[in-house]
């Protein structure tokens, strides 16, 4: 699978968004974010991940083009 976001800026797209400036918080989402993209590149694993994943991404494009 290719990534085209990495966890960081995914939470820091979405965290912008909902207004989260608790550092502790954004750290857990990202190291979430993290273990949803390590799932993804398992190959064994569901598709699911990689399409939750996917979603993800294009909702982090959305997120970044209403800032441009």
């Amino acid at each position: 699978m290719k990534f085209t976001y990495y966890p960081a800026e995914i939470t820091n797209a979405i965290c912008k968004k909902i207004g989260e400036a608790d550092k502790a918080k954004i750290t857990d989402i990202i190291d979430a974010v993290y273990q949803l993209k390590t799932l993804c590149e398992n190959e064994y694993n569901s598709d699911y991940y990689r399409t939750f994943y996917k979603a993800l991404e294009e909702l982090t494009e959305v997120l970044e083009a209403e800032t441009n």
